[in-house]
């Protein structure tokens, strides 16, 4: 509890990285900061943050093993280059691997996929 309570405090400051980022783009999800907050929250239980709308500079990089596309991206809040699913698309064959955080974006337990 005390590491998912860390987890979420530094995840509401990512999430105002985030209102800054998409401030200059598009207009934000409703609150994405708290959204931000709570899914990394739930990341540090097993869950990772998966959802298109957390995602920029998305490019389909191949196929995985499992079948689902592969992407390479960066999240809105930046960060390093990452790879992985789309949580949309992994709902639609494991839809065991997704979670959704309580303003509705997904998460993917990665070890379920």
């Amino acid at each position: 509890l005390a590491q998912a309570n860390i987890w979420g405090n530094a995840s509401n400051q990512l999430g105002g990285l985030a209102m800054n980022y998409m401030k200059g783009s598009t207009p934000p999800p409703p609150n994405i900061g708290t959204s931000i907050g709570q899914t990394a929250a739930t990341g540090a239980m097993g869950y990772t943050p998966s959802d298109a709308r957390l995602k920029t500079n998305v490019t389909k990089i191949g196929t995985a093993a499992n079948g689902l596309p592969l992407y390479r991206y960066r999240y809105v809040w930046g960060g390093p280059e990452q790879v992985g699913h789309m949580a949309h698309e992994v709902a639609a064959v494991f839809p065991d691997a997704v979670a959704q955080s309580a303003d509705g974006f997904l998460m993917v337990d990665y070890s379920k996929v």
